[in-house]
């Protein structure tokens, strides 16, 4: 992760409706859609009280979202894990 932040105000608005839920910790948009919205986070590796922060990347588009939760259901992460 660069060092500087590399998301605006803007981008944690969207991202923010896109998880509905406020975020924690440092981040930046690690890969943004064809229109420019952030589609992934990468979040810094400890919070702001030095506790480890595991998730390194976050889906935050709402149709990878439902694609990534697809082939979840469908037993693809666990035939990766074997």
């Amino acid at each position: 992760m660069a060092s500087e932040l590399l998301h605006t105000d803007e981008d944690e608005r969207i991202v923010q409706a896109q998880l509905g839920r406020s975020l924690r910790g440092r981040w930046s948009v690690a890969r943004r859609c064809h229109l420019g919205v952030p589609m992934v986070i990468e979040s810094h590796p400890r919070l702001e009280d030095g506790s480890p922060f595991p998730t390194s990347f976050w889906l935050t588009c709402p149709l990878l979202v439902k694609r990534a939760g697809r082939l979840e259901s469908e037993g693809y992460m666990r035939a990766l894990s074997d």
